[in-house]
């Protein structure tokens, strides 16, 4: 399973793995079109040859997103020697099966990697992009990228966007940091992180509180994991909710980890402040 949001660069999974698959000699990578499809393709194969399945699931259902896992488990190639391995890719619209999973109610016993999160580009990661792209390659400007951007590849993609219009790396970070300060584009990056501020119902008003509480009693700086699932006990969240809302949160990438601590993810951070002071 793959978890991830437009923010942190779900819509590039699908590409990126059969790029990245369909360099390596032996491995066939069948379309995926539907569930009926997928369905047909788990079965499907011939002996010896290895077969990736990948089905993006972002816009479906919870339950849609449960069934295909199930049947990934339970329908194997009905020929000897066959070999087939699945990535089903879901976003925070399916975030009642993401319960499921963080709280390790629908992992196969044993199977830790069976859930990989898209993240956020840290300092290391940030260099090689930096590298990639050739722009932003002394520390000043690296470190610069880093605080504006919080390493969101929504963001970044943003920054390529505009250094190609204003042909000025310095600049595009200056405008980006503009971009940042209204609520209508505030509001579209806090879409894209899957983050609801407002939800007032089910798993994401857990969410909402969680942070909230998170914020309210300990701040924006680094805490242990434990004040911040007290905080939300305190908050009115039951003992089963308040660890999974914060799985989901650091999932999310609205927290940042360090060990034992976590922090309220900065660039996010003042984004939901600029929103909600401008409601």
């Amino acid at each position: 399973m793959v978890l991830g949001s437009r923010a942190t660069g779900i819509g590039d999974v699908e590409r990126t793995l059969r790029d990245a698959t369909g360099r390596v000699t032996g491995w066939i990578l069948p379309p995926i079109g539907s569930a009926n499809t997928y369905r047909k393709q788990l079965a499907a194969g011939r002996a010896d040859e290895r077969r990736l399945l990948i089905s993006d699931l972002a816009q479906g259902s919870d339950k849609s997103c449960r069934e295909s896992l199930e049947l990934a488990r339970t329908t194997l190639p009905g020929t000897s020697g066959a070999t087939r391995s699945v990535v089903l890719v879901s976003s925070p619209d399916q975030i009642g099966f993401w319960r499921d999973l963080l709280a390790g109610q629908d992992t196969a016993a044993g199977d830790d990697d069976a859930v990989v999160v898209l993240r956020r580009y840290d300092r290391r990661g940030l260099r090689d992009w930096t590298q990639q792209h050739n722009v932003y390659e002394t520390e000043e400007r690296l470190t610069r990228l880093a605080a504006v951007t919080g390493g969101w590849p929504i963001l970044l993609d943003k920054v390529l966007e505009l250094r190609h219009a204003h042909q000025d790396q310095d600049s595009a970070l200056e405008k980006l940091e503009k971009w940042l300060t209204t609520k209508e584009n505030v509001q579209e990056f806090i879409d894209a992180v899957g983050l609801e501020p407002t939800a007032t119902a089910g798993e994401h008003e857990l969410i909402r509180r969680c942070y909230e509480a998170v914020v309210g009693e300990l701040g924006v700086e680094w805490n242990l994991e434990a004040d911040c699932v007290t905080a939300a006990e305190l908050a009115g969240l039951s003992p089963e909710d308040a660890p999974w809302a914060l799985a989901c949160l650091e999932s999310l990438q609205a927290l940042d980890r360090q060990g034992p601590r976590l922090r309220v993810e900065p660039v996010l951070h003042q984004a939901l402040g600029i929103l909600s002071a401008q409601d």
